[in-house]
């Protein structure tokens, strides 16, 4: 088919995730939200309005139907307890040696052209990254630990937050302190104006992970929201410690004459007395 057959339903700012129940969402690979093309294994393209499906969920009606044979209601009930188990599994249709791939489909994005690889509801390819963007500012060594994170944080929370974790030892030791002892880099970075909100957070980290495993280890209570948690607070102290600073010296910079910057350099140097004599 022509893409000119298939107008783009992409909207600036809005942002659909992929699912298996819609024709339009944003492309797992481009990120455009567009029409995506649906196709079985065999990349044979379904008719317009012909999702994947997941099965039935409920196969009570077929059995009260008196008008299917019996070994047909075995068929479909096995096929929809197949369906269910989000296993890939063949299915062979009657009368024919064409044998369908289930619970694995493929689609085809109208503006990038690329495929993606589902597994019952989940794309399997690309890997998609959840939770927060990294904040611009994070340190390059650190930001590829995050991102390493958001790669996995679906198929292992556990994995995501031990590598966040890390992600904060990190960003302590990058701020000066020693990334040893988190609860003395938390007191010294109080000293430093950490803000207190940062604090209470860092210490939700430290009697939360730190004080059973260290940081880079996994921890069995972890799961998905904690996750996404140490996503924000990365962000959060990246923000506070460095981003802020960072806007404030910029703004410096570009408001203030160079003569001014001299005249305030020679101020600092030579603070005011008091008024002592």
């Amino acid at each position: 088919m022509e893409k000119s057959e298939e107008p783009t339903t992409s909207q600036t700012g809005k942002v659909v995730p992929p699912t298996v129940e819609s024709e339009s969402f944003n492309c797992p690979h481009c990120k455009t939200l567009t029409h995506q093309y649906w196709y079985t294994l065999e990349a044979n393209k379904k008719d317009k309005g012909h999702l994947p499906g997941l099965g039935i969920e409920d196969d009570s009606q077929i059995y009260d139907d008196k008008k299917i044979p019996d070994h047909t209601k075995d068929f479909w009930r096995e096929e929809s307890r197949k369906h269910r188990t989000g296993k890939v599994f063949f299915h062979k249709e009657k009368d024919s040696y064409r044998i369908h791939a289930r619970n694995l489909h493929l689609s085809k994005c109208y503006t990038c052209d690329d495929i993606a690889v589902w597994v019952h509801d989940k794309p399997l390819f690309p890997p998609q990254r959840t939770g927060p963007q990294p904040n611009g500012d994070l340190p390059l060594d650190i930001k590829a630990t995050y991102e390493e994170a958001s790669s996995i944080v679906n198929l292992s929370p556990r994995g995501a937050a031990a590598l966040l974790r890390l992600c904060i030892q990190n960003l302590l030791i990058h701020l000066g302190e020693k990334g040893e002892n988190i609860n003395e880099d938390i007191g010294n970075l109080v000293k430093k104006g950490l803000s207190s909100r940062v604090q209470q957070s860092l210490d939700i980290v430290r009697i939360a992970g730190n004080n059973a495993i260290h940081p880079g280890e996994i921890d069995l209570k972890d799961d998905h929201p904690t996750a996404l948690k140490l996503f924000k607070l990365v962000n959060l102290i990246t923000e506070k410690m460095i981003s802020e600073d960072k806007h404030v010296e910029e703004m410096f910079d570009e408001i203030i004459p160079e003569k001014t910057k001299e005249a305030i350099e020679q101020r600092d140097k030579n603070p005011p007395d008091n008024g002592k004599d």
